[in-house]
Formats: structure tokens, C-alpha cells, sequence
């Protein structure tokens, strides 16, 4: 599987709860980029949607950035030496999330430390390798529990504040003239521990035309906002 796949797969993921929701078929979805959706057909229209990930606090956003670039650098490391035909699940610890600096070198140590052990010694929590790549490498962060009882919907504000300066460059795209309506999909992993409630709700002015919250590890019923 190269990135490219992966990445629709992730975006398919996401937007599963919202085509299963609306009874859209799945010959009328397009996975695509820029925006991540397209619905071919929706009562008469064609809809681009934007995906994007909900997290509960920005240091958590922060850290897993930084991880995430670790994760990247590994990557590359593995394939530069040929070492490649697999996915390397990287679950890192309390600590190396609570650093606002890491030292790059000693995190892929430890990574590499894992492999084989399926723990690391600071970094590393758990690892785990799946050999379901041929020609490829990949590395990523397993998410980590974060317990939130309920939704912050000031960082639902800001993901819909930072999403309506990509909706303009999209609506400036000449392969998207054809779209009349775009949505935005904001899709809480099962391991936050969020789970939205029917009566949420959120007074919200924005340029998509729909807004949902949506879980698709849970199957919740998505919640529209907008």
C-alpha cells in the first residue's frame, strides 16, 4: 500500500458515518484531494467535503506533530537503508508526549530499540510491525487514550476557523468549478474519549454549507452543527 492509498483510506474512513447516514451510495464518492471528497450526486448536487481531525487540547495536537515528524524522519531512514516491507505502529509514552522539545536521534534509538522487544525504554510504550507492505516502508503514532468527558467547542471553533482559509483556495481551483455545495466533516477519534450528544449544539457562521461531527469507530449517527 503506498501513502497515496493509505491516505484515501484514511478519508474513506472518515467520511463512512455521513454516506452510511445519508444513504449515499458509494458509486457516487469520489476520494480524492483538495477537497478530500467528493459526492458525485446528493439531491441533485455535488458536494466537496472536507475532513479533519479533532483533537482535545493543542499540546496533545503539538506533541503529536512532533512525534508524528520523528515518525517521518524514520521513515526515510528506513528506506534509505533498504530496509522496507512493512508498517511500523509506534505507540509512545506519557513522556516523550509531555517534552515540548525532543531530541530526534534518541526517540528513533528507541524506536529501533523496539523493534523485535515491542517495547521501547523511555520513549517507546509499544510497537508493532505488520508485514503488509511489499516495496514500501511506514511508520506511524498509535493515538493514546485522553479521557475528555465532554466536547471543547472552542477547538471545534478554531478547525472550522483554520478550514474556511482552505475553503477559499479550493473554490479558486478550476477542477472544482463544478461543485455546488462544500461540507466539512470534523471526525473524533474513538480514543479521545469524546462522545457528542444529541443535544449538542453550536451557534456556528461559516461557508460550508454543512458542518458534522461524526465517529466512526463508535458508529454514532454524525451530528450535524450547521
Amino acid at each position: 500500500m503506498t501513502n497515496k492509498e493509505y491516505k484515501k483510506q484514511l478519508e474513506k474512513h472518515h467520511i463512512t458515518p455521513i454516506i452510511n447516514h445519508l444513504n449515499i451510495s458509494w458509486e457516487d464518492v469520489e476520494i480524492g484531494d483538495e477537497p478530500d471528497v467528493i459526492i458525485r450526486n446528493y439531491e441533485g448536487k455535488i458536494i466537496g467535503v472536507e475532513n479533519v481531525k479533532y483533537h482535545p487540547t493543542q499540546d496533545k495536537q503539538r506533541s503529536d506533530a512532533r512525534l508524528d515528524k520523528i515518525c517521518k524522519e524514520y521513515e526515510k531512514i528506513l528506506r534509505e537503508r533498504g530496509d522496507v516491507g512493512f508498517q511500523l505502529s509506534v505507540q509512545f509514552s506519557d513522556f516523550a508526549h509531555s517534552l515540548k522539545r525532543l531530541d530526534s536521534k534518541k526517540v528513533i534509538e528507541d524506536i529501533e530499540y523496539s523493534r523485535g522487544r515491542e517495547v521501547g525504554k523511555r520513549f517507546v510504550w509499544h510497537s508493532m510491525r505488520s508485514d503488509i507492505l511489499k516495496d514500501n516502508v511506514r511508520v506511524l503514532r498509535m493515538d493514546t487514550q485522553f479521557i475528555s468527558d465532554e466536547i471543547d467547542y472552542s477547538i471545534i471553533r478554531k478547525l472550522i476557523e483554520k478550514k474556511e482559509r482552505r475553503l477559499i483556495s479550493y473554490k479558486q481551483l478550476e477542477k472544482n468549478k463544478f461543485i455546488d455545495e462544500y461540507w466539512l466533516n470534523i471526525n473524533i477519534p474513538f480514543n479521545e474519549g469524546v462522545i457528542y450528544k444529541p443535544e449538542d449544539t453550536l451557534n456556528v457562521e461559516s461557508d460550508y454549507t454543512r458542518i458534522y461531527l461524526s465517529t466512526y469507530e463508535l458508529g454514532d449517527t454524525p451530528l450535524r452543527i450547521k
